[in-house]
């Protein structure tokens, strides 16, 4: 009876944990500026 409690705990950890990976994966933004190594921007490379 105990381990069925423990496997349901650990279960239930795992989904919640994936879900709130996934969920942080899929919110993000990334924005930027590309620049060539003498330090000009490139142009039509804005990321």
């Amino acid at each position: 009876m105990k381990s069925q409690i423990v496997y349901k705990i650990l279960i239930f950890s795992i989904v919640l944990m994936s879900a709130t990976a996934a969920f942080a994966q899929s919110t993000g933004s990334l924005s930027g500026v590309v620049n060539d190594p003498n330090g000009a921007v490139v142009q039509g490379r804005v990321s």
